[in-house]
């Protein structure tokens, strides 16, 4: 619930800074303080919710292996977190490219509309593949994860049972 939200206040944050802050006939810059309000939150839920994920993952992979894999599935997310701040970079670079970027100079009409397009249009896209890949795919909460944690508790118990 919380991820989801905090993606849909993405959404909502980047779609209304396309429509409403970044337009030079309709900006007001209470409505660009507002949108960066509700993207930082939205952005502090999202990273709050992934790790919280995480250790479900960890959890989950428990009760599948009866091993405990915390550092491996931590550094992991560490090491994902860089390979995809370097890929960011990369596609950066030709998004700028592609709508025909030069750096130093005004920008031409084209090119502003291109940039708010990737910033706010396609990430908003994006956003909602990830969504739509967590709703679908995504299934340790609910009953099924309380049944996943019970279950823990009782290989546990035995565990300390046999030593």
């Amino acid at each position: 619930m919380v991820y989801s939200s905090s993606i849909i206040l993405t959404i909502i944050g980047n779609i209304t800074m396309f429509f409403f802050a970044t337009n030079p006939e309709t900006s007001n810059p209470y409505v660009v303080i507002a949108c960066a309000c509700l993207t930082g939150f939205s952005g502090s839920l999202n990273s709050v919710s992934t790790t919280v994920m995480l250790a479900d993952t960890v959890d989950y992979g428990e009760y599948k292996t009866g091993l405990r894999t915390d550092s491996i599935v931590f550094s992991m997310q560490t090491m994902t977190v860089k390979a995809g701040s370097a890929l960011a970079g990369f596609l950066s670079g030709i998004v700028l490219t592609a709508v025909n970027y030069v750096p130093n100079i005004a920008q031409s009409d084209e090119t502003l509309i291109g940039l708010r397009l990737c910033m706010f249009i396609l990430s908003s896209i994006l956003q909602l593949v990830v969504l739509f890949i967590y709703l679908k795919f995504y299934k340790l909460h609910g009953d099924y994860f309380k049944s996943i944690l019970n279950q823990l508790i009782i290989n546990r118990s035995k565990d300390l049972a046999k030593e």
